[in-house]
């Protein structure tokens, strides 16, 4: 290998922007010389490898083509990335700083350049099958929420994710995929064969796998959320949303809870505070009565019984159908905010008390309106 070459390896292994920047003024055609190559370990590799984020990001910024390279085994960035951050044996199992290293680096990656997630190494395998045979379940959903289509990638042994997943063992994988498979209705990929002709349930029955093989079995009548699977890819993608802005989010939807139940409680118009009761022989009173409409006997159809016309108190005074539909939609408003709340809320102490008090308010707003 060249000297310059060694040497710029040698930095990146090491995260040293400086020696990069300076072996460029040296030599400005060095990086040149790298990207003629079709299968090489490239200094960016290098640096991916070792977890130097920002040596990452600068050689990229230098050398943008760089990031669809593959090293000699067919790899991509992200598969490196990967491989770093599960080569965590040697290490003390209390040393998660270098492990959330990697993770930062795999996110960033997929942010910036999501087509890294469908990058085919030998045999075929893309990150999603790396993922699921490191039973790296975070990794999982963010690759499924970045990049849906890479569930229908197949390895050289026409094995699809599952099957990896299946085949070493990884259950938390598994469930993860299984969940997200039910979700979006691909529940046909349970089906799709391998070379040898197993699907999803075979290989469980092969890999004698009886907890996986039951799911597998009850797929069909049993629901997602029944196994707890669509919850845990929900959580987990919630959980690489930025806590800021799952505060603003929140902050948010309090403010629009707030302020339809107020305007539940306040309708434009107002209500009537008692109850007046007009007697009548037909239902002309409603063509000679302006504070009665159409919609007001919809929305209340005892208004009318037995001869008499009676408005009751508690009741919008206006009836209009524009009057209507604002409460059609502040209903929609209020729930919609309320359901959110609580999705950003799970997890947290008391959140199951406070989902459940306020699914109650929320019952009890729409007995009132009635």
């Amino acid at each position: 290998m060249d000297e310059r070459l060694q040497r710029l390896q040698n930095s990146a292994v090491e995260g040293d922007v400086d020696a990069l920047y300076s072996m460029v003024a040296k030599d400005p055609l060095v990086l040149e010389r790298i990207d003629e190559m079709s299968f090489v370990t490239t200094p960016l590799h290098a640096a991916v490898s070792g977890g130097k984020i920002h040596f990452v990001k600068e050689i990229l910024n230098l050398k943008p083509s760089f990031v669809g390279k593959r090293d000699h085994l067919g790899r991509g960035l992200l598969h490196l990335a990967l491989e770093g951050k599960h080569l965590q044996e040697g290490r003390s199992p209390g040393d998660s700083e270098v492990e959330e290293k990697y993770q930062e680096l795999v996110t960033w990656l997929i942010r910036t350049h999501p087509g890294l997630i469908r990058v085919k190494a030998k045999g075929m395998v893309t990150p999603l099958h790396y993922a699921a045979q490191l039973d790296d379940e975070i990794n999982l959903a963010d690759f499924l929420y970045v990049c849906p289509s890479s569930i229908e990638d197949f390895t050289v042994k026409s094995e699809t994710a599952i099957h990896v997943a299946i085949k070493n063992w990884s259950f938390k994988a598994f469930k993860v995929l299984f969940g997200w498979l039910r979700h979006f209705d691909k529940e046909e990929i349970l089906k799709w064969e391998d070379e040898e002709g197993n699907n999803a349930l075979h290989t469980a029955i092969s890999e004698n796998q009886p907890e996986v093989g039951e799911i597998l079995r009850g797929a069909k009548a049993k629901r997602a959320s029944q196994l707890n699977l669509l919850n845990r890819l929900g959580n987990l993608i919630i959980n690489r949303i930025p806590l800021e802005v799952q505060n603003v989010v929140l902050v948010v939807a309090i403010l629009i809870a707030t302020a339809t139940y107020q305007a539940a409680l306040s309708p434009p118009g107002g209500l009537w505070q008692d109850e007046v009761e007009m007697a009548t022989n037909n239902t002309s009173v409603i063509n000679n009565t302006s504070a009665i409409s159409f919609s007001s006997i919809f929305l209340n159809p005892n208004i009318f019984y037995r001869g008499r016309s009676q408005l009751q108190a508690g009741h919008m005074i206006q009836g209009s159908p524009a009057h209507f539909f604002f409460l059609i939609l502040n209903t929609l408003a209020f729930s919609t905010s309320v359901t959110t709340i609580i999705v950003l809320i799970n997890g947290l102490p008391f959140s199951k008390i406070i989902g459940l008090s306020t699914n109650f308010d929320r019952v009890c707003l729409l007995f009132c309106r009635n």
